[in-house]
């Protein structure tokens, strides 16, 4: 009798974690919360707000979902994220790869990736873009928009150059 009752209980547990939403994160999932992309002057270049609208040079630029479906200024879709991190156009163009934790693989050879202070570095070099805050957990988000933002082309680091 005891053995009964332990398994029905044991079997109600199970049917009320099964009606349970999962919770877990998927690799394709995106984190939304609200971050800018700035440079070294402090000026905002691209934001996103908690519930992924996005500006870019203070203009409405588009919306990006938790499944990584990204939308421009008019509503239409205009880019999604694979499971597989691949970041590609309506028309199927391959943008790059992003990884869960932000970092990016444009097809240039060169890694893309945000150090723990919020900068972007290519490859070795730290560039003069920051995100805030920089612990931020959106930078798949963040990475999504930089990607188009910038466009899939190599990217360099441009060295700051005196006036004469």
């Amino acid at each position: 009798m005891k053995t009964r009752r332990i398994v029905l209980a044991l079997w109600a547990c199970l049917a009320v974690l099964a009606c349970q939403p999962v919770t877990a994160l998927n690799e394709s999932d995106v984190i939304l919360s609200p971050f800018k992309v700035v440079d070294s002057q402090g000026v905002t270049h691209l934001a996103m707000d908690g519930s992924g609208g996005v500006l870019a040079e203070g203009e409405v630029y588009g919306r990006v979902d938790s499944a990584g479906n990204v939308f421009g200024a008019e509503g239409q879709q205009v880019a999604r994220l694979r499971a597989s991190g691949m970041l590609e156009t309506m028309d199927g163009e391959a943008l790059g790869v992003i990884s869960p934790d932000g970092g990016m693989d444009n097809g240039s050879g060169v890694q893309v990736s945000w150090r723990e202070d919020g900068v972007l570095c290519v490859g070795d070099e730290a560039s003069d873009i920051v995100l805030s805050p920089r612990n931020t957990a959106a930078k798949r988000a963040a990475s999504i928009i930089v990607l188009l933002y910038l466009g899939p082309g190599e990217w360099t680091v441009e060295e700051e150059r005196e006036t004469p």
